[in-house]
């Protein structure tokens, strides 16, 4: 069976200690490949259980895009919400949100 070509993602963070630090990544696909590079710039090993995105046109006339994920840190399963100008922000900002709920932030 023949699964695709590997994507390359290639995601910038900017962290309050070290700066603006970034990493690629490749996968199958492109939203759990950012995933997994927020996880290497971050140190942490998230696994995607869910991810829902919708988009609606807003009343401005921009496009909007909204994900809602569930994400397993170790034994903790957490939710995170994002809304951004396309779905793939929108996703790795969900993540985040997840993220910093899963440990405290």
């Amino acid at each position: 069976m023949d699964r695709g070509t590997d994507v390359a993602v290639r995601i910038e963070l900017l962290h309050e200690v070290r700066g603006k630090v970034a990493d690629l990544a490749s996968g199958q696909g492109g939203v759990e490949t950012a995933f997994r590079a927020i996880d290497q710039i971050l140190g942490t090993n998230g696994r995607l259980e869910s991810l829902n995105v919708t988009g609606r046109l807003g009343d401005n006339g921009e496009w909007r895009a909204s994900a809602c994920v569930s994400v397993r840190f170790g034994s903790v399963e957490m939710p995170g919400w994002c809304t951004a100008s396309d779905a793939l922000t929108a996703s790795c900002g969900a993540y985040l949100d997840a993220l910093g709920r899963a440990v405290g932030d």
